[in-house]
């Protein structure tokens, strides 16, 4: 089993707690120029994965206080029409966002809506994969003229797994932390990785306890 994760966070400039388009003080962006977000090296265990994002944390914190900014770490946000007007009007903070389609675990269960404008969240995406590794042989030219050797190669392929049992142990454990967010329990969405297919479970706010992330999944 594979682990990533993906932690959004939102900007105030330091001193006056005004909260600001996480691009004026942050290049760690993901197609939304009002959080800034972080993601972790994919680890093959959730510690090292969890204290990789405590280091990136850690870092972009002394990276936004030498800026004059703090990193603000709530789930959501409520800002008026000057803060999106002034967004708006910086078409280099945006970037193409591909649309995503959100499933549930769940039979009928639901997906996120649409959010009131002004409103904008900030979640922590665990992503999720598993891979299998066949090998192969090939032949390869030798020192000598007409001469061949063999070589065993080994490939790396994205497998089916059962994802449902920790996207549900996730639900259960962190199930307060969501309903105060008022996100949804069991979204998830495929997307490609670093090692092939992985699964994002989209569920969590990014205020979570890690250490419960831990045990949830170790």
């Amino acid at each position: 089993m594979n682990y990533g994760i993906e932690f959004e966070f939102f900007v105030v400039k330091d001193g006056i707690g005004k909260i600001v388009p996480a691009f004026e003080a942050t290049s760690n962006l993901d197609g939304n120029p009002i959080t800034g977000e972080l993601r972790t090296t994919v680890f093959d265990n959730i510690l090292e994965c969890v204290f990789d994002l405590k280091r990136r944390i850690y870092q972009e914190e002394q990276r936004l206080a030498d800026k004059g900014y703090k990193m603000l770490v709530i789930p959501q946000i409520k800002v008026d029409n000057e803060f999106i007007i002034a967004v708006r009007k910086n078409a280099a903070s945006y970037k193409e966002i591909r649309p995503l389609t959100e499933v549930s675990i769940y039979p009928n269960g639901k997906i996120g809506k649409i959010l009131p404008r002004g409103v904008f969240k900030a979640s922590l995406q665990v992503n999720l994969s598993y891979n299998k590794e066949f090998s192969y042989k090939v032949n390869e030219l030798g020192t000598l003229p007409s001469s061949f050797t063999t070589a065993t190669k080994y490939k790396e392929y994205s497998a089916l797994f059962n994802y449902i049992t920790p996207i549900a142990k996730l639900d259960k454990a962190f199930a307060k932390d969501i309903k105060e967010a008022k996100r949804v329990p069991g979204v998830y969405c495929f997307k490609d990785g670093q090692k092939g297919t992985r699964i994002e479970y989209r569920s969590l706010p990014n205020n979570i306890n890690l250490d419960l992330l831990i045990s949830t999944l170790k």
